[in-house]
């Protein structure tokens, strides 16, 4: 069971750190300050108890917290299809590597929204053909403003 703990007003931690909140990554316990960004924020709510599954924060362009697309940056909205990938939560409709997309060919893909469900919601694409620069996958989705992702920025949209 995951245990969400709320600081009482007197006791809010005093730190040079500005949290809103706090969990153990993997783990199931969390902690958050009586205010708006704290345990009233349900993107923070929700990045504390995806921290306890073992999520780490959204980057973007090398900046910590800057994805918000997703709660594990500063958004509201549901995870990031690498996100739900890393937790199970969702399957690719397809995985592309040099031996299911050999050079010189083309595949059609019809890619539903991530909002609809859990099967195929994206494309994971593992570029192997790269040897020892491969460190990353990356991965496609369509996001639109529905459902849990209904505050996605437009950018997003």
């Amino acid at each position: 069971p995951q245990i969400l703990y709320v600081f009482p007003d007197h006791q809010i931690i005093r730190t040079s750190c500005r949290i809103s909140g706090i969990a153990e990554t993997p783990g199931t316990q969390s902690w958050y300050l009586p205010q708006d960004t704290g345990i009233f924020s349900k993107g923070t709510v929700m990045q504390e108890m995806l921290h306890n599954f073992g999520l780490y924060h959204g980057w973007r362009n090398k900046e910590e917290y800057a994805d918000f697309s997703t709660a594990m940056g500063r958004g509201t909205s549901c995870p990031s299809a690498p996100e739900l990938w890393r937790l199970g939560w969702a399957t690719p409709l397809a995985q592309l590597n040099s031996s299911t997309f050999p050079v010189a060919t083309y595949m059609n893909f019809t890619l539903p929204a991530t909002y609809l469900g859990p099967t195929g919601a994206m494309i994971k694409i593992q570029p192997d053909w790269l040897d020892t620069k491969y460190t990353k996958n990356l991965y496609l989705a369509l996001r639109v403003k529905a459902a849990g992702d209904r505050e996605l920025l437009e950018e997003f949209n």
